[in-house]
């Protein structure tokens, strides 16, 4: 679908001499098998010649995005996967990589996108209620602070409205890998792709028209939706006249259900589909947070680990 998103994980690769055989796969088995390959078939094995210095990174992630931007898509975020027990290495001469990245692109403008919430920290509202002095500028600012806050000010009275659901989630997702006991070396873990399938993949979808049922939000708050203060008068008292009606706050997030279509014709569970499906992480994720799903994978080694896994559900039919 065109308003759907798309999700990508991609992480880098270090140039080598080009001279080392190496296991490039699942066992050695499959490597000399791949050689073989190589050789009977007459097919050349693909040049190492990429105008790079050995021992520099390839750039895959940077080259990837550069192409998706070249051919029409459209970019919305950068996340950093941050690993807190990340692989040693043994290089001497550079650091050691803990995070991956998460790409997050978009075919059009408008699409299908739930607002995922992380909570905040209970000192975050206690700098908001800080002392402000009754003319500053920010006092109807959300989530501004006085200029130096060590500094005794009198108070104006602000009060901000504290979200209890949490603030908008950012970019940098902390999540360990999780051990695997099945012959795959790439699994992620669970909580990688749970975000992205509830922000991308609708849980309702009409049967009939297709249209995704969307959160109705409703947000409790004054400097909700407009400026901090009514601009109509700046040029007569201009903009930093002394604000008269204190009590400046933040928002509250009030979830009021789910849009309707209309059609009466039920819903179902939005499609997720992953091209490179492994031991099928993303299937039992999106089974699990009732989605649907479809999944491609070349290994038959790793099909017979994902029809295990997802033996539980009733979606899994290998073709």
């Amino acid at each position: 679908r065109d308003d759907g998103t798309i999700w990508v994980n991609l992480g880098d690769s270090y140039l080598g001499s080009g001279q080392g055989g190496g296991d490039t796969g699942f066992s050695k088995e499959r490597h000399r098998k791949e050689l073989l390959h190589y050789k009977t078939d007459g097919i050349k094995r693909p040049s190492q010649n990429y105008n790079l210095m050995a021992k520099s990174q390839a750039a895959i992630p940077e080259r990837f995005v550069i192409e998706m931007l070249n051919r029409g898509w459209i970019k919305r975020n950068t996340v950093i996967w941050y690993k807190l027990n990340c692989m040693p290495t043994s290089s001497k001469d550079r650091f050691t990589v803990d995070f991956e990245y998460l790409f997050f692109f978009s075919k059009k403008k408008k699409y299908y996108f739930e607002q995922q919430l992380e909570s905040q920290k209970a000192e975050s509202y206690d700098r908001l209620n800080r002392g402000v002095s009754d003319t500053h500028k920010n006092l109807n600012v959300p989530g501004q602070t006085t200029h130096g806050l060590h500094k005794s000010r009198s108070q104006g009275q602000a009060e901000y409205l504290w979200n209890e659901q949490g603030r908008n989630k950012r970019t940098v997702w902390t999540i360990n890998p999780k051990p695997f006991s099945e012959a795959h070396f790439a699994v992620y873990p669970e909580e990688l792709c749970e975000t992205p399938i509830k922000a991308g993949c609708p849980e309702f979808v009409c049967k009939k028209c297709g249209k995704p049922r969307e959160l109705i939000i409703e947000a409790e708050g004054g400097t909700i939706g407009r400026s901090w203060h009514n601009h109509k008068d700046d040029l007569e008292v201009g903009q930093r006249a002394e604000n008269k009606a204190k009590g400046g706050h933040g928002y509250k997030r009030i979830n009021k259900g789910y849009t309707d279509c209309g059609c009466n014709a039920g819903f179902t569970g939005g499609m997720v589909y992953d091209p490179f499906f492994g031991s099928g992480t993303t299937g039992l994720v999106a089974h699990r947070l009732n989605r649907k799903f479809i999944g491609s994978e070349i290994s038959k080694e790793y099909c017979e680990i994902a029809e295990k896994r997802l033996a539980t559900t009733k979606q899994v039919q290998f073709v």
